[in-house]
């Protein structure tokens, strides 16, 4: 995540998404969750929001049934964020990215 707060987007996804593929392989639920809340948080901040809203959806359910409710509360707060940004996008008449 530290790469994508510094807006090195790319690298960012490179690496989550190899954690993600870990984690899902591996049958780490709690982790996979994480993964996919940090990694649809930098689908957000690239634009890519519906992206964003499909990985957040799933790090939702991930984190509810890993029993974890402070990042569960995060991944919520954070699909909120992404779902109102693909909303604005809309309005602004701009095709939410993938």
């Amino acid at each position: 995540m530290a790469l994508g707060s510094v807006g090195r987007y790319g690298e960012a996804v490179e690496w989550l998404d190899k954690a993600v593929a870990f984690f899902t392989s591996e049958g780490d639920q709690h982790r996979e969750g994480w993964s996919r809340y940090e990694l649809g948080v930098v689908h957000t901040r690239a634009g890519h929001t519906r992206a964003a809203v499909a990985l957040l959806e799933k790090a939702v359910s991930l984190l509810a049934a890993a029993n974890d409710p402070h990042t569960h509360e995060k991944a919520l707060h954070a699909l909120q964020q992404a779902r109102k940004a693909a909303e604005q996008a809309e309005e602004d008449g701009e095709t939410p990215q993938e």
